[in-house]
């Protein structure tokens, strides 16, 4: 129409994290937070823990996943 190209290249347009585990750690440390509240402080310290872990855990892991190796083809 006016000459501007509109279109968006879709593989860099869309970007997923890479799967982890963190975000299950994570989730599992709140009901383990809140029975150690209840029942025991140890338990919570425990929970507590586990938090701090997956937190810095999913923070602190690599951005993307590593690239492949592949092997150089034989020019022989």
């Amino acid at each position: 129409m006016c000459g501007v190209d509109l279109r968006v290249d879709v593989v860099s347009a869309v970007h997923l994290p890479d799967p982890s585990y963190w975000p299950l750690v994570l989730a599992m440390s709140f009901p383990l937070i809140g029975c150690g509240v209840i029942y025991h402080v140890v338990l919570a310290a425990v929970g507590v823990a586990l938090l701090i872990t997956a937190v810095l855990g999913w923070a602190l892991g690599p951005s993307s996943a590593p690239d492949r190796l592949i092997p150089a083809e034989s020019t022989t």
